[in-house]
């Protein structure tokens, strides 16, 4: 308890939130973004990243266990499970009517184990957005969508903003990063693809499934704090 005396039970409450605060992090930017029907090809545009020969108990394919040390391994790799599930790391993006939330259905299993790096960088960004798409995508925690009107089914309308700047200050403690080595479609997912691209009217039927599971997936997520 670094020493501490709790000898009350305020000193008690204050000591456990404080520990509970540092232990805790949030998703404050998704990264890298791709749209979701690029899960399908093998090749993601994400460079040097760094594979891992061990498969993960719990997740698709497993061919062997890890022991518990090997689990384990430090805090960032304990944290994973906990995040997978907190912050649903397997579910989409969905864009609609300018809101944008978390799709219910599982899009991808995990393959390999994520690459995680420690990043505790503090720092402040100006963005200036020119639509108001890229406002609702920036309130949202999402960057580097480099060219909106490459997203399928997703409208983006051109308003021009003036001298409407948004100013962030940033904490990030944690950086996630996937690509094709770390995850695989379900295959519900590319069953439904596969229907969808064989029907009579496969554009309708692709923006029904985009719209369930996600317009896009993010390749890179931080976790951290934000204001």
């Amino acid at each position: 308890m670094d020493g501490e005396v709790l000898n009350t039970h305020k000193k008690l409450t204050k000591w456990m939130d404080d520990l509970y605060q540092k232990k805790t992090a949030t998703i404050i930017s998704y990264n890298n973004l791709i749209p979701i029907n690029q899960l399908r090809y093998s090749t993601l545009p994400i460079d040097n990243l760094e594979s891992f020969n061990e498969k993960q108990p719990g997740v698709a394919n497993f061919k062997e266990r890890l022991t518990l040390e090997e689990w384990i391994g430090d805090e960032v790799y304990d944290n994973l499970v906990s995040w997978t599930e907190d912050f649903q790391l397997f579910q989409g993006l969905i864009i609609k009517d300018y809101e944008i939330t978390i799709s219910k259905e599982i899009a991808v299993n995990f393959i390999e184990i994520p690459k995680v790096n420690l990043k505790e960088k503090v720092y402040s960004k100006k963005f200036k957005p020119s639509t108001n798409m890229e406002v609702i995508l920036i309130s949202n925690n999402i960057f580097s969508v480099k060219c909106l009107s490459t997203l399928p089914f997703v409208k983006s309308n051109i308003k021009n903003y003036g001298d409407h700047v948004h100013i962030l200050l940033k904490c990030e403690r944690y950086e996630i990063l996937l690509d094709e080595n770390h995850i695989k479609p379900t295959k519900e997912f590319e069953q439904l693809i596969e229907n969808a691209l064989n029907s009579m009217r496969p554009l309708e039927a692709l923006q029904s499934i985009f719209n369930e599971y996600g317009h896009l997936f993010p390749q890179k997520i931080i976790l951290g704090r934000s204001l």
